[in-house]
């Protein structure tokens, strides 16, 4: 879909945002967007410089965790009666990821590094958590990976700093893909930013929490990221705060996922399920593993629910699709079968509506990818123009559109869901579905599509 001259302003105002924020768009903060009574805000981490200098880079994603953590010591500071509680779910903990918290120092608010770069305006990252343990907020976390070897450091960190109001739980289910809490997202019931109050915040990203070395990530990981926060949705922090208390805490101490993979069938199984269903704002989220053996499954997958509308749906024209995935798998047999899948239903897309993917003026199918099958290069019926391979992303990122009767649809997916089986299937993982519908009317596709513009021109 072709942006409209209306979107001219708000182009202009991100370029401006990037270069005040980041000075040299390492990374963009998207504006706050209105969906229905939900906010919704996209964030962003370009590549950057891996070594060579000892000043903070700008490192969002994972700087936004922070940042949204000292919002939830803010409300807490002006309602301290009030409960605030946050849980986080982390794909490892750094003990010396080091952010810039303050946004009074614009060089440096955001920035991530290895070192204490800024002074009394930068702190660890796993210290936010126990400066809002201390202010009086409940914290709980769960990290993976149980055996990794800094772990001890940082229970003995949590332990020194967190004092009764943090308590957390490593995961250590095996040393297998499989058996991964692969999850980076946090919730917090209530924040203060500014003078402006809300509530319900759930922030879900790409990025894992042990890259960090000075100035940028550790060398060869420099690697593009996305992150989403959604705030003022009850549903939606209900249904993750559900999966967190139900699911993730209670088996996050066990020693294998199998217990864990039981509790999540039956959470699916019954009545009213796990997954989130879209509501009035177009928000829906996934959650995982789901059960079975059918990654494809429309009740389990919203790529495959998306698919099927554009290669069953009536009156359906015009449809898009772009993927920016760090890993999408074809060959590997343990985990093909999302690929072929997905291969399978362009190839029908293309059947159904005409096109010539063959074609450089076709520009309804683009892919970026970091990893597939290594180097396997079946993407049949798609050249290589249209598929970018071998590129420095971790996105989980997706972005489909299409016209049905006379309106477009636009769908814009991401979160910690690698577009493999296991991901789906056996780890640990979440995906934000946030739909947009009418013309004019999709400012979070937007973002998500000049998140993916700037990828594929990698």
């Amino acid at each position: 879909m072709k942006k409209s001259t209306s979107l001219l302003c708000r182009s202009v105002w991100i370029g401006l945002a990037a270069i005040l924020l980041s000075n040299v768009a390492h990374a963009v903060i998207y504006p706050v967007r209105t969906k229905g009574t939900a906010k919704v805000q996209v964030i962003e981490q370009r590549h950057m410089a891996e070594s060579g200098s000892t000043v903070g880079g700008p490192g969002h994603v994972v700087a936004k965790f922070s940042d949204l953590i000292q919002n939830a010591i803010a409300y807490k500071t002006a309602h301290p009666t009030e409960t605030v509680e946050i849980r986080s779910a982390t794909y490892k903990m750094a003990l010396d990821a080091y952010v810039g918290f303050n946004p009074g120092n614009a060089s440096t608010y955001l920035n991530v590094s290895d070192s204490d770069f800024a002074g009394s305006d930068s702190e660890k990252l796993i210290y936010s958590y126990c400066k809002a343990a201390q202010a009086g907020v409940k914290v709980q976390m769960i990290i993976h990976l149980a055996s990794d070897a800094s772990i001890a450091q940082v229970k003995a960190y949590l332990d020194a700093n967190g004092g009764p109001n943090l308590s957390y739980r490593f995961v250590g289910w095996g040393t297998g893909s499989d058996e991964q809490m692969h999850n980076k997202f946090m919730l917090i019931n209530k924040i203060r930013s500014g003078t402006s109050d809300q509530s319900s915040v759930v922030y879900t990203a790409t990025a894992n929490f042990d890259e960090w070395r000075a100035y940028g990530p550790v060398s060869g990981n420099n690697w593009h990221q996305a992150g989403v926060i959604v705030s003022q949705n009850d549903g939606l922090y209900g249904a993750y705060k559900k999966y967190f208390d139900s699911a993730l805490w209670p088996h996050a101490q066990d020693t294998s996922p199998a217990a864990f993979r039981a509790t999540m069938q039956s959470l699916h199984t019954a009545s009213g399920g796990l997954n989130y269903a879209e509501d009035s704002s177009g928000i829906s989220a996934y959650f995982y593993p789901y059960y079975g053996t059918n990654v494809w499954s429309t009740t389990a997958n919203p790529m495959a629910k998306i698919m099927q509308t554009i290669n069953t749906g009536a009156n359906v024209t015009a449809p898009y699709v772009k993927m920016d995935q760090a890993y999408l798998r074809f060959h590997n047999n343990a985990w093909s079968e999302l690929g072929s899948a997905l291969m399978t239903d362009i190839h029908e897309m293309a059947l159904q509506h005409g096109l010539d993917l063959s074609s450089s003026s076709t520009s309804n199918v683009k892919f970026v990818v970091m990893d597939d099958d290594d180097d396997g290069d079946d993407y049949s019926p798609l050249p290589g123009a249209k598929v970018h391979r071998n590129k420095k992303t971790h996105g989980k990122t997706s972005q489909f559109a299409y016209t049905q009767g006379g309106t477009p649809h636009y769908y814009s997916l991401t979160g910690s869901t690698n577009a493999k089986y296991n991901d789906f299937m056996l780890k640990a993982n979440n995906m934000i579905v946030i739909h947009e519908s009418g013309t004019g009317n999709n400012p979070v596709y937007e973002d998500f599509g000049d998140m993916f513009s700037y990828m594929f021109s990698q």
